[in-house]
């Protein structure tokens, strides 16, 4: 699943695109931001995210950010 399909899954629940992607652009920039600062952002069922893995991951972000 890649950014495209969350913002179509989201779009479902909030029924409308730019919404769907405005809200998801929204917390995976909230996440990116905290992070970026030093801080550990931690959403249950789901993941924890930590500097570490920013700076591995940024590339992964990006390739996410641009879908």
């Amino acid at each position: 699943m890649n950014k495209a399909d969350l913002v179509q899954e989201l779009e479902k629940l909030l029924g409308s695109r730019k919404t769907a992607n405005d809200a998801l652009d929204a917390v995976l920039d909230t996440i990116v931001r905290e992070v970026a600062r030093g801080g550990k952002v931690a959403i249950t069922g789901f993941g924890t995210f930590d500097r570490a893995q920013l700076q591995r991951g940024y590339k992964v972000y990006k390739e996410v950010c641009s879908a």
